[in-house]
């Protein structure tokens, strides 16, 4: 019943820093749908600033494949993959409300 958390990260997703791109984020999205379902999804938003103090200095520029303020491209690119609304509303959140509501009580 839980949610695994998909990394932003360029390099998570590509390999690279500087070749990520929203594309291949869905991508993994998408073969985790069809491994455990939409429900169990969430993005890993929140954790990435932490894992720069790995990484060259020079990755910086390139180092998320979306941003806060971007993913509008994201739900594009969601949207046109076929996910539903309530899908992409769970995988921004709700996923994770739902699952801290049944750990921590609602």
């Amino acid at each position: 019943g839980g949610v695994a958390g998909l990394n932003i990260l360029s390099r998570m997703a590509s390999g690279r820093a500087d070749q990520g791109t929203v594309e291949q984020l869905v991508d993994h999205l998408e073969h985790m749908k069809n491994v455990v379902g939409a429900e169990h999804l969430g993005l890993g938003l929140d954790c990435c600033d932490m894992l720069r103090k790995y990484f060259p200095p020079s990755d910086d520029e390139a180092f998320d494949i979306i941003h806060h303020q971007t993913l509008g491209q994201l739900t594009g690119e969601l949207l046109e993959r076929g996910f539903e609304k309530d899908e992409i509303l769970g995988i921004y959140g709700g996923n994770w409300l739902r699952v801290y509501g049944e750990v921590f009580g609602k």
